[in-house]
């Protein structure tokens, strides 16, 4: 029982991080571009600096009402919270078959809990904040990590899905 439980999990998260690509490219904005020519840490060190509890603060907010909305059975409305960055740096609305996709995954895996993990921020479009998830109760409760990469771009916070080769 629990080997099986253990493979479900398993097979939960990968088959999860697999299915949930969002992000990639640049930001668009000048002074990213000069920014780039900074070695990686002090690239790093000046983004967090710029950062505030206000940025904090939406980040979960984004993430938090997106999972409460598929607790709450409503995948429509929470896809449309999410973006895919595409090739030019740019935030898109993620696509149909990402929406599908969604769907299927919250038939097989609703969300019927919730919990903050972690958060780490490193630069505009590398940023991760992960939860765990609930979706069977039961004695432990069946769980799976949800993963997202919140991305800013000129100065506004887009929410994607975490990359599996970006965990």
């Amino acid at each position: 029982m629990m080997k099986t439980t253990k493979y479900i999990l398993a097979t939960a998260l990968l088959s999860s991080a697999l299915f949930f690509s969002a992000c990639g490219g640049k930001d668009g904005s000048k002074s990213e571009a000069s920014d780039q020519e900074l070695p990686y840490q002090e690239r790093v060190d000046k983004y967090i600096k710029s950062l505030t509890a206000a940025d904090t603060t939406e980040v979960l907010t984004l993430c938090s009402s997106f999972l409460t909305e598929l607790q709450d059975g409503h995948v429509d409305e929470a896809a449309r919270s999410l973006y895919q960055v595409d090739s030019l740096g740019q935030a898109r609305p993620v696509t149909e078959k990402t929406i599908q996709s969604l769907r299927r995954r919250t038939r097989l895996f609703p969300v019927v809990s919730y919990s903050f993990e972690e958060m780490s921020f490193f630069l505009p479009l590398e940023n991760t904040v992960t939860y765990k998830v609930v979706f069977r109760q039961s004695t432990p409760p069946a769980t799976m990590g949800w993963g997202f990469r919140p991305v800013k771009i000129d100065d506004k916070w887009y929410l994607t899905l975490l990359e599996a080769s970006k965990n």
